[in-house]
């Protein structure tokens, strides 16, 4: 392909597979190669993405320097031209590198640009596959009315038959009676069989709407047609997060990425399940749950701290079954607070449970700035739960675009810990 547009592309891909392989003058040699390249051709695209790999080659290399500039080329190149996946990687390489030197404050920076692009690109794959079903069923549905509209007329013609032929002999009328008993039979069979299949149809497409939207959404929509937003004035937010994600998932195919958050995020639903938290979404490795709605529930508070720790303490078990077996963990974040918030229906045909309000982005901005394997509470939260929960306050600490807040690690859960040490005193 020398020569042609794909050459550039062709460079860069070599450049990664020895990068990958730890040769990196000539994975950079290779990637400059692509960039020029490209740049001759007028390769946005290409241009972009051949700086990308140079800063992730320098990051490797340990040239850190290089790699922000090559970095920051990439951003501002990205932004220009709207490339908004590659952005997101380029994003995520300055949230590591940033860490790297320990500059936590232009790493929150760039977590937070992470975040707002993520919601933009979130996977809507489900809402697709929820599409595909009800257009499914509706095409269904009108083959099952043409086959009984089908039927009717022939029922009719029949009938027309019976009426002129009755008039020249009995046995001809009889005969027709045994036409319209055996049609009547057939229709009442494809009757039967018709409104077997669209129960069954109606069933999966309830099942769906159940495992998107609230069973009280869902109730109102079926009656309705429409939901209504609904204001909650104490509601529990609670963001998790995977730190250092993209290094984790480096190391993994695109199908061993999807499997290994199915198990997790499968096990966080059961475990919110068991608290009667409804989960929201999830966005990447970003996992969003709430207590408090759409039911007010004045336990909410203590139940989602609960399964916070719970969800901490299964990924413990996880990280020591990989360590066992010589594979990196996964550490994550929790980050919770409550506050007032505002939640709905999105959308009239791809239907999306949501809420909104700063309560929503101060959850968010407490999972950003917790640490791996605690979860991270702000004093509002604190206040309401500090008589059953201890905690170790932390400071006041900077949120983006809120200021600084009082933050609190969560430790444990006061009533259990006393219930174990009354179990080991009698024993």
């Amino acid at each position: 392909c020398r020569g042609s547009e794909n050459e550039p592309n062709a460079l860069r891909l070599i450049g990664q597979v020895l990068t990958y392989r730890k040769d990196y003058q000539k994975a950079i040699s290779l990637q400059q190669e692509s960039f020029e390249k490209a740049r001759e051709l007028d390769l946005k695209l290409d241009m972009t993405q051949a700086l990308r790999d140079l800063a992730v080659t320098n990051l490797a290399m340990g040239n850190q320097n290089k790699a922000i500039d090559y970095f920051t080329q990439a951003r501002d190149m990205a932004t220009e031209f709207g490339l908004r996946e590659d952005l997101k990687d380029i994003y995520q390489g300055l949230v590591r590198v940033y860490e790297d030197r320990h500059d936590y404050v232009k790493s929150a920076h760039y977590k937070g640009l992470l975040l707002d692009l993520k919601d933009t690109l979130y996977n809507i794959e489900f809402d697709q596959k929820m599409s595909g079903q009800l257009f499914s069923y509706e095409i269904d549905k009108k083959l099952n009315e043409i086959a009984l509209l089908n039927t009717e007329k022939e029922l009719q013609e029949a009938v027309l038959k019976r009426q002129k032929f009755a008039k020249n002999a009995f046995v001809v009328g009889s005969l027709m009676l045994l036409v319209i008993a055996f049609i009547l039979l057939r229709m009442f069979r494809l009757k039967v069989k018709t409104n077997r299949i669209l129960d069954k149809q109606k069933d999966q497409i309830e099942n769906l709407l159940l495992n998107t939207l609230p069973s009280e959404v869902v109730r109102e929509l079926k009656a309705t047609g429409t939901t209504t937003p609904r204001y909650y004035e104490s509601v529990t937010v609670l963001f998790s997060d995977f730190k250092g994600f993209t290094n984790l998932a480096s190391d993994l195919t695109p199908i061993e990425l999807v499997h290994l958050l199915t198990v997790f995020f499968t096990a966080y639903d059961n475990i919110i399940g068991k608290y009667g938290l409804e989960k929201i979404k999830t966005i990447g490795d970003s996992y969003m749950c709430a207590g408090g709605l759409p039911n007010p529930d004045e336990n909410h508070i203590h139940n989602i701290i609960r399964a916070g720790l719970e969800i901490q303490e299964y990924m413990t078990q996880v990280n020591a079954d990989r360590a066992d077996r010589g594979l990196p963990g996964w550490e994550l974040r929790i980050g919770i607070h409550t506050g007032p918030v505002v939640a709905g229906v999105v959308g009239e045909k791809k239907y999306a449970y949501d809420i909104w309000g700063n309560t929503v982005n101060t959850a968010s901005r407490m999972e950003s700035a917790g640490e791996a394997g605690r979860i991270n509470v702000s004093r509002d939260t604190y206040e309401l739960v500090k008589d059953r929960f201890a905690c170790t306050y932390r400071g006041k600490i900077s949120a983006k675009s809120i200021g600084d807040i009082d933050m609190f690690f969560v430790d444990y859960e006061i009533e259990k810990k006393e219930e174990r040490s009354v179990e080991i005193a009698a024993t």
